[in-house]
């Protein structure tokens, strides 16, 4: 019996028991094909190949592929930012912005935060929304077409994330414009 405080923990503990407790049952495996006595790798019946896989996509948010469509508050939030970014000089060449090391005006940028609250952008370009209260993600179904702009903001951030040259992300969910302005004032 294991007690499991999350789904993400239960799913780990679930993919690994096979591995560490394989089961007696010769026929428990028949759906695979038969396998010699020379084999060396015997085939696991887990989701992942080893549990540290297991562990690196649920603690980097590669669950299991399910998704869903966007909220009204989802598609509120991109719309805003969406039809600020295509009127606004500053904010609609976001990845000039990016390589020149500026930042979105004011309004983009409290836009783009409330973008960030409601989902986020991952390595492998897939779009998910952010940790309900249970800890749990969902991959969700952003219409590129509709929001190319939104979708340009949410790859650059996730970028910056990985960038080792910048100092912070390009846009931070938690940090304000004002305390932004303030580190390119103190930079000058």
């Amino acid at each position: 019996m294991f007690v499991a405080y999350s789904s993400d923990d239960e799913f780990i503990y679930k993919s690994a028991i096979p591995i560490y407790f394989p089961p007696i049952d010769m026929n428990a495996n028949r759906g695979y094909p038969p396998q010699s006595a020379e084999a060396s790798d015997p085939r696991k019946r887990t989701l992942y190949n080893s549990v540290a896989e297991a562990f690196r996509s649920v603690r980097f948010g590669k669950l299991p592929a399910t998704s869903r469509s966007i909220t009204a508050y989802e598609e509120h939030a991109l719309i805003n930012f969406e039809s600020h970014a295509r009127t606004c000089d500053t904010c609609k060449n976001i990845e000039k912005l990016y390589l020149e090391g500026r930042d979105l005006c004011g309004d983009g940028y409290v836009f783009a935060q409330k973008v960030l609250w409601h989902m986020s952008m991952q390595i492998d370009q897939t779009i998910q929304s952010n940790p309900d209260r249970y800890g749990k993600s969902v991959r969700l179904d952003v219409p590129v077409e509709l929001f190319p702009m939104c979708t340009t903001l949410l790859a650059t951030i996730e970028r910056s994330y990985r960038d080792a040259g910048r100092g912070r992300p390009f846009v931070s969910p938690v940090r304000d414009f004002s305390a932004i302005t303030q580190d390119q004032k103190a930079a000058s």
